[in-house]
């Protein structure tokens, strides 16, 4: 699972560190004829999922809060199907509007997902879950919650190469420093250490992952970001981020 973990981030590290195409010339190839237009989505649909996934957000920040969510679910699922594993909480989400699609008279399915983060800022899982929604008194309920994937984000494999560098110390102020970004950052700040290299002269690069979102909101941000660890004294202080 670790190695899985690492090969994901390696791929959206690289993915986000691609160009845009040079030049501002815009160009359309078409094979054939051309494409239908996406179908226009009923906004009420949309809403329905923002307001179940922001729901379930909240709950798993609040126990107390944990009613509204389960008021809009009709379907069965535990606790940590529903906020997310115990100890984390739901950091952010997303969908595409074209991933909602037609699942009878007043049904539909829909795509999303999840991160899931603790109490530092790291993110600890992520999953793609398949939801349905039936129509019900003028709105929509989640009729069934369903993990169509899910990967838990530890570190193991980043600690056990800190510990064959002898940069256990480096990696510890790493995360430190990534913690306190996130507390400081407005709105929902979660990251991912990817890995950690030496850098020459008794230093030591750490590469990580910076997501940013806002609570009650779909969508989130991420970032390649790389921390340099430079000895200062006993310990190590971070000379960029």
């Amino acid at each position: 699972m670790a190695s899985m973990r690492r090969a994901v981030l390696t791929f959206l590290l690289a993915l986000l560190a691609v160009p845009a195409f040079a030049g501002s010339d815009e160009f359309d190839i078409r094979l054939g004829s051309e494409p239908p237009k996406p179908k226009s989505v009923d906004p009420a649909t949309v809403a329905s999922v923002e307001k179940f996934l922001g729901a379930r957000q909240l709950g798993s920040r609040d126990v107390k809060q944990r009613g509204a969510a389960r008021a809009m679910l009709a379907g069965k699922a535990d606790d940590a199907e529903l906020f997310g594993p115990s100890g984390a909480t739901l950091a952010a989400y997303d969908f595409h509007d074209r991933s909602i699609e037609p699942e009878g008279k007043g049904s539909f399915r829909v795509s999303v997902y999840l991160l899931f983060a603790n109490k530092d800022g790291a993110v600890v899982e992520s999953r793609d879950e398949t939801l349905t929604f039936a129509a019900r008194k003028g709105g929509y309920v989640c009729t069934g919650l369903k993990a169509a994937g899910s990967m838990t984000w530890d570190e193991r494999g980043v600690a056990e190469t800190a510990d064959r560098l002898k940069a256990g110390e480096a990696l510890a102020r790493a995360e430190n420093a990534l913690h306190a970004w996130a507390k400081r950052h407005e709105g929902v700040a979660t990251y991912s250490i990817a890995d950690i290299q030496e850098a020459g002269d008794g230093r030591y690069r750490v590469q990580c992952l910076r997501f940013t979102a806002s609570r009650g909101r779909r969508g989130f941000d991420a970032q390649d970001s790389t921390l340099i660890l430079v000895r200062d004294g006993e310990g190590f202080r971070v000379d960029s981020n």
